[in-house]
């Protein structure tokens, strides 16, 4: 298989770049607090760049939730099966650190440094709108 073009590289850098200011300006200012204009400077592109990659802000986050959802299947398939939904669900996340490696994909909410956004209980009443809080991705 031949490896990407010069065009292929450039956009995988960029659509990086922007997931990246992304990240790092969720994690500092909030999603709710962060605009379009703040992730393509951070990024260094401009907004119509931003919205080649991403028709939206919600978009950016909902494509790395999309990539998390295999793995938690796989966690929730190795719940006792008498368990009941929603405590499975539960232990399955709060269980994940301990079963990874901690090197998620590159476009992963999981940072190399450790820390994984996780949403609070009141994010629920406004998908995607609540700033993340921080836990460590490993133990130890």
């Amino acid at each position: 298989m031949d490896s990407p073009g010069r065009r292929e590289q450039n956009k995988q850098k960029t659509r990086t770049a922007i997931e990246e200011a992304a990240a790092r300006l969720f994690d500092e200012h909030g999603f709710a607090h962060t605009t379009v204009r703040d992730i393509a400077q951070a990024a260094g592109v401009g907004e119509r760049t931003f919205f080649r990659y991403f028709p939206t802000k919600e978009s950016l986050v909902a494509g790395q939730v999309r990539e998390l959802i295999p793995r938690l299947a796989e966690l929730l398939t190795a719940r006792p099966a008498d368990e009941a939904p929603y405590t499975a669900m539960r232990n399955a996340v709060l269980n994940w650190p301990r079963s990874t490696t901690c090197h998620p994909p590159s476009s992963s909410p999981v940072r190399p440094d450790g820390w994984v956004p996780t949403l609070e209980p009141t994010a629920f009443s406004s998908p995607i709108s609540r700033a993340p809080s921080r836990r460590p991705c490993c133990s130890g």
